[in-house]
């Protein structure tokens, strides 16, 4: 008999919706972009980084987890996509690269989406997981 005192743990999705602040992206039903106003150190870290800064990630089963990189002629930035391994939904990342004129670099706008969102979205970008 399993003790019902015991918190049912969240999935991947909840984790991360509940460890940053995320805004739902307007006619995008089941994505959201991370708020980068309060945490602009947030889009110097690769996807596999930032899944890595939840506590309980070991528990997650993201330790090690699989970034697929990808090119779609939809989009002209480079895209990185991480499917969660509980199948509560993925992250989405553009990378964005600077010219040397705007000082170079990279940046990585993370977007977590919903299983129906990342699907809609990776459709849309003609990208085949």
């Amino acid at each position: 008999m399993e003790d019902e005192t015991k918190p049912k743990p969240k999935t991947v999705y909840e984790e991360v919706r509940l460890k940053w602040g995320w805004e739902d992206i307007e006619n995008c039903p089941g994505r959201s972009v991370l708020e980068y106003k309060y945490r602009s150190d947030l889009t110097k870290i690769e996807p596999a980084e930032l899944l890595n800064q939840l506590e309980n990630n070991k528990e997650l089963n993201l330790v090690n987890i699989e970034t697929k990189k990808v090119k779609s002629e939809k989009c002209r930035d480079p895209v990185w996509v991480i499917t969660f391994p509980d199948h509560s939904g993925g992250l989405l990342t553009y990378v964005k690269i600077r010219s040397e004129k705007k000082g170079g670099g990279i940046s990585f706008i993370h977007t977590l989406n919903t299983p129906s969102g990342l699907s809609r979205k990776t459709s849309g970008l003609q990208i085949s997981l």
